[in-house]
């Protein structure tokens, strides 16, 4: 969903903004992805939008592996580990983490340009209003001050991309029930139903690039799927799905 950055706003915050506040959370945590998200969600996943959910395994081998390799194993390499740590004091293989870093990169920075390409085209959004739209959706609740800070906006700026969204009709506002004067940011279910229909369009293409796999690299991806969303989870700093 490609398209200009808005323009800054000079003007302060929209009274209907809300001020700093909003529930705890941070970059990547809670329920729902972004546009292209759902509750419990990421950007490659949503419910039913996972390419199976498989046994989790890894890039590098069959069942019970992971993305390090051998059974039993994980990125740090020690047997009965996670992600979330395993056995105290397991080394993490940096050469692998590496590896694995510019991979997720290189199809963080693709994937949008190859299987998102089409749907981003019949439902455009500005940068700015896509990031605060991904944010929203695996965060709903928070308010302008926890967008920008979040982002790295000025407050001004996510007024403005907030506005923007509320008048297309994907974001809505709602006053906390406690302190009238905090307003929080949730998707609407249009956004949602936008999100669905842009996920089956990725699914779709993405589906003809896997058709020219082998068949054990096929499944390979799939069986890693549950331990990718497993990372993604850690790096957003949210609890296990």
């Amino acid at each position: 969903m490609a398209g200009d950055r808005p323009a800054t706003d000079p003007a302060a915050d929209h009274p209907d903004d809300g001020v700093a506040g909003g529930p705890a959370s941070d970059v990547a945590g809670a329920p729902a992805s972004d546009l292209a998200g759902a509750p419990a969600s990421d950007l490659a996943d949503g419910p039913g939008s996972d390419l199976v959910g498989a046994p989790a395994s890894d890039l590098a081998g069959g069942p019970g592996s992971d993305l390090a390799g051998g059974p039993g194993s994980d990125l740090a390499g020690g047997p009965a580990s996670d992600l979330a740590g395993g056995p105290a004091n397991v080394m993490v293989d940096v050469a692998v983490a590496r590896d694995l870093a510019v991979v997720l990169h290189d199809l963080a920075w693709l994937l949008p340009r190859t299987i998102g390409l089409t749907a981003a085209r019949q439902d455009p959004l500005p940068a700015s209003e896509l990031e605060v739209m991904r944010l929203l959706a695996r965060r709903p609740g928070l308010s302008v001050n926890d967008v920008a800070r979040e982002l790295s906006m000025q407050p001004s700026n996510a007024s403005t991309a907030i506005r923007s969204l509320v008048a297309r009709g994907t974001l809505q506002r709602r006053r906390d029930s406690t302190d009238g004067r905090i307003v929080h940011l949730e998707p609407t279910p249009a956004a949602y139903v936008a999100r669905d229909r842009r996920e089956r369009v990725w699914g779709e293409a993405l589906s003809d690039v896997l058709a020219s796999l082998a068949l054990s690299d096929r499944q390979r991806l799939v069986e890693a799927v549950p331990v990718l969303r497993l990372l993604a989870a850690r790096l957003a700093g949210e609890a296990a799905p």
